[in-house]
Order: C-alpha cells, then structure tokens, then sequence
C-alpha cells in the first residue's frame, strides 16, 4: 500500500480512511488473501494509520538503508474484524 497526504490535511483522517478503502478494495474487488504496508520506522504517523486501518505488525528491517517497520492484515482478520466471519468460523 502507498498512501501520502499533503501536509494541511494531516491529522484529518484522510491517511486511514484511504488505507481502509484500499484494503476493502484488496480483499473485495482483487480478492487478495493477505495485505503488507511499510513505513519508514520513524514514521509515527503512518505507522498509526497502519494500525487504525486494522492491521498488526508484521516485522522489521533495514532496506537499501532504510529503517522499515510492516504491518500485515489476512482476509481472514479482515473478515473478522468486520464482522463477516464465515459461518463455520469457531464461537
């Protein structure tokens, strides 16, 4: 995922709303089974908006010397977060 905001906007929600809408869109009209997004570690902002989007860390590493901090949601999690579990799904 790539999501960028200009500058006057950050903090209005745009950052996770756009992720939320590429994951819907992952899941949904692609029919992806997994979704990654990294972030430069020092990137508090989008690491946040990775984490409101409702995916959890996946993972650290040093890249062409960049710090990158992922985070990863299944379709699985997806599902369940959004209350579309399957109905074998266990109680």
């Amino acid at each position: 995922m790539l999501y960028g905001v200009a500058t006057p906007y950050w903090g209005s929600g745009l950052g996770t709303e756009a992720a939320r809408a590429m994951i819907r869109h992952g899941f949904g009209e692609l029919g992806l089974d997994r979704i990654v997004a990294g972030a430069d570690t020092l990137n508090a902002a989008s690491l946040r908006v990775m984490q409101k989007a409702g995916m959890s860390y996946d993972g650290r590493n040093l890249r062409n010397g960049h710090d990158l901090t992922y985070y990863a949601l299944s379709r699985e999690k997806f599902r369940e977060a959004s209350g579309n579990a399957p109905s074998d799904a266990p109680d």
